[in-house]
Order: structure tokens, then sequence, then C-alpha cells
């Protein structure tokens, strides 16, 4: 299938605000939309966003119907996220992927939103956002937030992924198309018919609160499936330890990974500030990139956006 590219986001736009996940908290999420209609966006969404059903934003059957709607909006030009948390791989079943082909929208967000970046980047073939939500962008520092609007207004814009280098775990260079992903929840999605076929990707992990042995449970996972055999290279963004472990567990999910990637000899570099921290550094899924060792970063060959 050809992949697709949204059209470009200009200022005045509508942007679809939609809580596909964890509740969302009103205050925090009153500052994010605050924040974007002062930088020129207008955001919209349903009263009902800031329902409540145990650990979710509602029932399945509202959050599912939201996603839907706002994908089916004609006046609105993107779709960002309230916030993660847990509940989007409950939706992948019922969704109309179809539909975001047809509606082609940029969507943002990160942590649980990561379900919907991989069943776009599987199933639709569209270009989408992982980066800043709603209630995380007042907090974002002023170059992350430059970025990601860059991304979504400009067609024209790529080049290095970070403007800091990167480490070179193992060396060489590839090129194949870009997916970030919550390193947990691509692990859950082993074994279901919603895990993309990542075969001559570049992927990019990131993750927040684990213990070490979670980590390495879920990286075995990964790579017995046969997903880290058949990628092209893989970056390692911030993992996060879970609160009052040492930050030396980064380093032992490091070695843990060369050891099951020996056999594949692609590039492998660490150190992307991106995931659960305010420099959450914001990178397209479905476009072409190149990873090189010698760069010591992850090049962007293309824009994420069409002109409209």
């Amino acid at each position: 299938m050809t992949w697709i590219k949204p059209p470009a986001l200009k200022p005045g736009d509508a942007i679809r605000l939609v809580a596909p996940a964890g509740p969302v908290p009103q205050e925090r999420a009153e500052r994010g939309i605050a924040w974007l209609k002062q930088v020129g966006y207008l955001p919209v969404y349903r009263e009902d966003a800031f329902e409540r059903n145990r650990y979710l934003a509602g029932s399945d059957t509202r959050r599912l119907e939201e996603l839907h709607q706002a994908f089916a909006d004609p006046d609105s030009r993107a779709i960002m996220a309230f916030r993660g948390g847990f509940g989007v791989t409950r939706l992948l079943p019922q969704l109309d992927v179809a539909a975001f082909r047809r509606q082609p929208k940029a969507l943002i967000g990160f942590s649980d939103i990561s379900a919907l970046h991989l069943s776009l980047f599987g199933q639709s073939q569209l270009c989408s956002l992982h980066g800043p939500q709603v209630v995380s962008l007042p907090d974002a520092p002023p170059d992350v937030a430059e970025r990601l609007f860059r991304y979504l207004g400009d067609p024209d814009f790529h080049g290095p992924a970070s403007p800091h280098p990167l480490r070179v775990l193992h060396g060489g260079e590839a090129t194949g198309r870009l997916i970030v992903s919550n390193l947990s929840l691509l692990g859950t999605l082993v074994g279901t018919p919603f895990l993309p076929d990542l075969h001559g990707a570049i992927l990019v992990l990131e993750d927040v609160n684990e213990a070490a042995y979670r980590l390495d449970r879920v990286l075995t996972q990964v790579h017995q499936a046969g997903v880290l055999a058949t990628l092209a290279g893989l970056v390692l963004a911030d993992l996060r330890p879970i609160r009052g472990e040492e930050e030396s567990v980064v380093l032992w999910v490091e070695e843990r990974l060369l050891e099951l990637c020996r056999p594949y000899n692609y590039p492998i570099l660490s150190g992307l500030r991106l995931g659960h921290l305010d420099e959450n550094w914001p990178l397209p899924c479905g476009v072409m990139a190149r990873l090189s060792a010698n760069a010591e970063n992850l090049l962007l060959l293309e824009g994420m956006v069409r002109h409209p």
C-alpha cells in the first residue's frame, strides 16, 4: 500500500483533542487547551472527554466513537491525545482503519497512544507523530514545542532527529521506515494481529517506571517473537527506571539488548531524549529515516506532512 502523509497544519486550524486512554485531569487539560489557543490553534473536543470509568476516560464505546468522529471531522487537520495511560489496546479490534486513510490527519501522542501509532503504521500506512500531548505541552521546552509544530506544518522539515549526538552501542548505517513505541506496549501486542510487520523498520523504544527485570522480560519476549531479527536498526530513547532503582538499570538494559541483537549486525544507538520527560522530542512515525553510527544520530529523510 502507498504511504499517506496528512495535510500540513497551519495557524488557525482546528485540532481535535481526544481521550482514548486514561482519565483526563481537567485542570491540566485546561492549561493545555489555553496553551494551544495562545499559540494560534483552535482546540475542539467533546465535553464527555472528561468522563471517568475506573482507570479509563469513559467506556470503550465512548472512546472509540470519539476517535472515529475525530478522524471523520472535515473541519480539523490534526488529532492530539489529551494524555496516555491505559486502554487503547482495548479499542484496536473495532478501529475503522480504512476511515483513517479516507480522512488522513496527523495523530499526536505518546505512551499508550503508541498502540494507535502502531495500528496506523501497520494497517493504514498513515504517518503520525510521537510527541507531547495536551496535558504535557505547557511544560515542554520551547524548542520541543517549536519542533512539534514544524513537523506538523512544514512538508520539507527533516534532518537530524535530535539536537544532541546519540551514543553508539553497535556501529553501522541503515535506512528504513521509522516507528516509535513504548516498549511494554509493544510487548503486549506480540501474538496479536495488531503488531505491525516491522521488517526493515528503524524502531525507537521508550519506557518509564519499569524495573530492570521487567524490561529484560519484555525485550526477551519481543526477541523470541522474532521482531528484533527483522529490523533495519534500533534506537533506545528514555528508559526512566522505576522510583528507587539505580540509573544503572539503563546500562543493564543496553547490555541485554546487545546480547539479543548480536546475530543481526545492525546499528543500535541510545540516548534519544524522547518519552516520559519534559524534553520529549517529537518524532514522526512512517517516514523514511537513516540511522547512522558515523553521524551519531537518526536522520529523517523526508517530512511527515504534505502540502494541502
